[in-house]
């Protein structure tokens, strides 16, 4: 009989930008991001999502049981439905500041994989497809951070439609495989407790699936300051968020984030 394993962890999966190699002369179409969060499960988990809720309901007391808040960043950025009401500046501050407390006080680690999708094509002839080749740096980061902590995790990401068939192949892949780095696959079967990705709609409103939403385009923007490529971070929220959360990147011993938490792929 097959032995069931429980995951102690669970790494939440979103994205800011798209895995497509079109018209990548635009800076907001040539950076794929793909931002994970790490959660112990039992406690940590519940904790955040349990304050996550008092938050919608502090500022959606009425809200239909059956169409409850989802926290999607572009959603609150343009103020659609139900985040009109951040468009009263008094609201916007309180909310800001709640959603701040939130990311901060909240326990769990973070991996941000920044891909140059322009750069990568012009490098290989047959360049891999974008979000896979940060699916396997990231299961990689991922499985180095679950032997430095001696536990086990699983994985879970949001539905992207059409996409979510080869995404369930490349995980499947890796599992059984390893990936270019790490071909000996004993690392990934060793910690990860299923050969299988969980994929999730925005609908099923995944409290680990919107803080890594919230995360991803503001990780981003610090990253492409730092590489010295545009500068849509100082003194913007951008930055308030990321110095919210930066003590929660993963870091090597000795404090470094790159190539450990921030992994930026030319």
């Amino acid at each position: 009989m097959t032995q069931i394993r429980v995951p102690i962890h669970r790494l939440y999966l979103d994205e800011s930008g798209d895995h497509l190699y079109n018209n990548l002369d635009e800076i907001s179409r040539r950076y794929l991001t793909i931002l994970g969060c790490i959660f112990e499960r039992e406690h940590d988990y519940v904790e955040m999502a349990q304050k996550m809720l008092a938050i919608k309901k502090t500022f959606w007391p009425d809200q239909d049981p059956d169409k409850p808040i989802i926290f999607h960043r572009e959603d609150m950025v343009r103020k659609r439905p139900p985040f009109h009401i951040l468009g009263d500046p008094n609201t916007q501050k309180n909310f800001d500041a709640a959603m701040l407390d939130l990311l901060a006080a909240s326990r769990y680690s973070v991996i941000n994989v920044t891909i140059d999708k322009q750069s990568h094509q012009k490098r290989y002839k047959y360049p891999e497809h974008p979000y896979h080749y940060c699916l396997q740096v990231m299961l990689e980061r991922y499985a180095f951070w679950l032997t430095e902590n001696s536990t086990e995790g699983d994985v879970m990401g949001e539905s992207r439609g059409l996409e979510d068939l080869e995404l369930k192949k490349e995980y499947r892949s890796i599992w059984q495989d390893g990936t270019m780095q790490k071909p000996d696959p004993a690392l990934f079967q060793t910690r990860l407790t299923s050969k299988e990705i969980k994929i999730k709609p925005k609908s099923s409103n995944i409290p680990g699936l919107q803080i890594a939403d919230l995360l991803a385009y503001p990780l981003r923007e610090k990253l492409l300051f730092d590489k010295r490529i545009r500068n849509n971070y100082t003194g913007k929220f951008n930055e308030t968020v990321y110095k919210s959360v930066a003590e929660k990147i993963r870091k090597s011993p000795a404090g470094k984030t790159a190539g450990f938490g921030e992994i930026f792929v030319s």
